[in-house]
């Protein structure tokens, strides 16, 4: 037995039988609480409360049923009631099996990946290695020659750096462990999300999904991005529902946005396509800034808190490129060629209009490549400077897209069907090819289920809603709003991807989304299914 103190605020109350009764979901425990405090002595059932502080002795038996999901175990405390509105309560909590057995899985499923594909371990398909490497002798963030580079996102080769004195399997587990640590992440963000036992479904589904299986054993930045991606998405509905409570601590809301910040910034410095994200998550954090006026104060605090954090991790990546390339580069120098790569006519007549299973080989890629280096040369740009090689290439491709309209629009279509292809490109096993692509066909197919039920409920809330602060759907307008950045999450890589270069692996960002939203599509369908037989 151990006691804890909690606050309890935002009370539901219901009078029966002369006992009101408080309910109350806690946002930062991972168990509700429900009391039953008989009426005052004189009768009169208690109209309003606030906040309260609940000292709670608890043991390990809660139930965790979805439809019912906590039964009364709440006891009223008679003569031991202090003052002051505490109350002394008894509170089971029951331990999580299932969440343990699930991180055993997933981190196991990583283990068995990293053995079967052991020798992927030792390639460098991105030069991150090679940037670690150079790292750690004391070069600094250079390529081959000893030049600084800006080209990579510098956060994956800075992790690598850590982990490679103990060799392949130091990277082996820095990959195993991010991979395990996503999947948690994702439980507690399904929780937030409201789907209780649903997000266990959803963290089974980002354990088993192929994609991050297969890039586990790999030196490349899709776990590192998948892990980030769900962190800030966790970080960023917790800042959000703590903003219009009261009784939240200001100084703690404040440090959380201030790490909400630095993990985003981190994100933008191992994938440039956050930046997008970023954008429109802030024009949503902007209308609810314009929206709660009651409590503007808090949200340009949490605000300020927000950019402190982003600007303490990114700027000393922009000051750094501005000395050694002469401009303050926040993303990467790799953005035109990712952009000339699926913007150029060769790209376009041999895949776009060719089969739908057409894969760029990779002969034909090189001769392409050695085609760019002969056109830069002739057009006077050194194979050294990298500004100077990124507005050339980026110019090419719009001039390519300018010349070209119809070309470019098919060629997005395509890309935004690659970001979402179910079935792996290449020659794989059919079997394999089968298990990946219906695995990815129902997944898919559940989360576009949600969306579609999501994109319902905001219909009729933005339909049904009326003015002012007392019009607000508090229970459906919070939930929904607590889906608006994971929302926004996939709406910006996959714009940004049906322009720039695109194939199944760029979506792993994206995986904790579809994750949550598929789980959210068999809570709807168990909670009609439950509706139809209770009685």
């Amino acid at each position: 037995m151990r006691t804890e103190e909690v606050r309890i605020h935002d009370f539901a109350r219901v009078s029966h039988r002369g006992t009101t009764r408080l309910t109350s979901t806690f946002s930062l425990l991972p168990f509700s609480l429900s009391v039953d405090q008989a009426a005052s002595d004189n009768g009169r059932a208690i109209k309003q409360y606030r906040t309260e502080r609940i000292r709670v002795q608890t043991t390990d038996t809660v139930d965790r049923s979805y439809h019912r999901p906590f039964r009364t175990f709440a006891k009223d405390s008679g003569s031991r009631r202090p003052s002051h509105g505490t109350e002394y309560v008894s509170v089971q909590r029951k331990r999580q099996p299932g969440l343990v057995a699930l991180l055993f899985l997933a981190a196991a499923l990583r283990i068995a990946a990293c053995l079967a594909w052991s020798a992927d371990l030792g390639r460098d398909p991105d030069a991150y290695r090679g940037l670690a490497e150079r790292l750690l002798d004391g070069r600094g963030f250079a390529a081959p020659d000893g030049r600084p580079t800006a080209y990579r996102p510098p956060l994956y080769p800075i992790l690598l750096a850590t982990v490679l004195p103990a060799g392949r399997w130091g990277i082996a587990t820095l990959q195993i462990a991010l991979g395990t640590a996503t999947v948690a992440i994702v439980v507690a963000l399904g929780r937030r999300l409201g789907l209780n036992r649903f997000a266990l479904l959803a963290g089974a589904i980002v354990a088993l999904d192929p994609l991050l299986l297969r890039y586990t054993p790999q030196i490349m930045t899709e776990v590192t991005c998948t892990f980030l991606s769900a962190l800030v998405l966790w970080l960023t509905i917790i800042v959000h529902d703590r903003m219009p409570r009261p009784s939240a601590n200001r100084r703690a809301t404040l440090l959380l946005a201030t790490t909400l910040g630095a993990s985003f910034g981190l994100a933008v410095l191992s994938r440039p396509t956050f930046w997008a994200f970023g954008m429109l998550a802030g024009v949503a954090w902007g209308y609810e800034v314009a929206r709660d006026r009651t409590r503007l104060r808090n949200w340009i605090g949490a605000t300020g808190c927000v950019l402190l954090g982003l600007g303490t991790v990114v700027a000393p990546w922009a000051v750094r490129n501005n000395i050694v390339i002469g401009l303050p580069v926040v993303t990467t120098t790799h953005g035109g060629y990712t952009l000339l790569l699926a913007n150029n006519l060769v790209f376009w007549r041999e895949v776009v209009l060719a089969p739908s299973d057409t894969v760029w080989g990779r002969e034909r890629l090189d001769e392409w490549q050695h085609s760019l280096e002969e056109a830069m040369a002739a057009d006077g740009i050194a194979a050294t400077d990298e500004l100077a090689r990124d507005r050339w290439m980026r110019d090419q491709a719009f001039d390519t897209i300018r010349r070209h309209p119809r070309l470019f629009v098919r060629s997005s279509v395509h890309r935004v069907t690659r970001f979402w292809d179910i079935v792996p490109a290449g020659s794989i096993p059919a079997a394999t090819r089968w298990s990946v692509g219906t695995f990815y066909a129902v997944t898919q197919a559940l989360a576009l289920l949600a969306l579609i039920g999501i994109g319902i409920r905001f219909w009729r809330s933005f339909k049904n809603r009326e003015p002012g602060p007392e019009g607000r759907r508090a229970e459906n307008g919070e939930r929904l709003a607590a889906w608006v950045p994971a929302l926004l999450l996939v709406i910006a890589f996959t714009a940004v991807h049906a322009i720039y270069w695109s194939d199944a692996r760029m979506r792993a960002p994206c995986v904790p989304v579809v994750a949550l939203l598929a789980a959210r599509a068999c809570a709807m369908v168990s909670a009609r299914r439950y509706a139809k037989v209770a009685p």
